[in-house]
């Protein structure tokens, strides 16, 4: 990527004996490419270079935040996990999965609760990239009883499992989050919202007071 934007800024694209014989020497196939040749940039050329210059920079950035200042790894964690959701939530799977997954290898988190929820997020990355069984290899990994409602919802709506989704939607209620717009527009809630056990749940959550959620 850096000799293509040499060649764009300081030789109109054109190969040159330099171009070459750099990516040769990083391990780059060039046999299809001769000197004099002009280069361009596809579609997918430029989101695999974007995606590339994403992974380093974030990942050369948080190993220098939590190493540096490990006081403010809650901070780190939550910056991290909340770019992530953002990727998910613009379709950009392939990039959150990266991250997510680099983000696995972490030794220690902020919180219990924090790294759950890069687990869920995790999950929902592969799960909305067509990797299914991935998605459910992740959330079996985890022992999901002894979190939170909330944390359950999620690993619940992943899985499939949108009776017991339903289940802990009514039992959340309406004086808890997630609040009636994160229903709507959370990316892990996008197949659970099409279901009959959503909108009986929704119904239920929007009517019903705190004194008559279900037990």
């Amino acid at each position: 990527m850096t000799e293509r934007r040499n060649l764009f800024v300081h030789c109109n694209g054109i190969v040159s004996a330099q171009y070459l014989a750099v990516c040769s020497k990083h391990g780059c196939d060039c046999s299809k490419v001769n000197v004099g040749q002009e280069l361009h940039v596809n579609p997918k050329y430029f989101q695999d270079a974007y995606a590339t210059i994403v992974e380093i920079g974030l990942k050369l950035a948080h190993v220098l935040w939590r190493r540096l200042k490990p006081e403010q790894m809650d901070e780190a964690d939550t910056s991290l996990n909340n770019l992530c959701l953002d990727l998910i939530r613009d379709e950009k799977y392939a990039v959150a999965r990266t991250l997510l997954d680099f983000a696995s290898q972490f030794k220690a988190f902020g919180s219990e609760t924090i790294r759950k929820i890069c687990i869920l997020n995790r999950a929902q990355a592969y799960k909305w990239s067509g990797q299914d069984k991935r998605a459910k290899e992740i959330l079996a990994a985890e022992d999901w009883e002894a979190a939170n409602e909330k944390l359950q919802l999620g690993a619940a709506v992943l899985n499939d499992d949108f009776k017991g989704a339903s289940r802990l939607m009514k039992h959340i209620g309406a004086s808890d989050a997630p609040s009636k717009g994160d229903y709507k527009e959370w990316p892990i809630f996008k197949m659970f919202r099409t279901s009959p056990e959503f909108a009986e749940a929704y119904s239920r959550r929007c009517s019903a007071s705190p004194s008559e959620r279900s037990p």
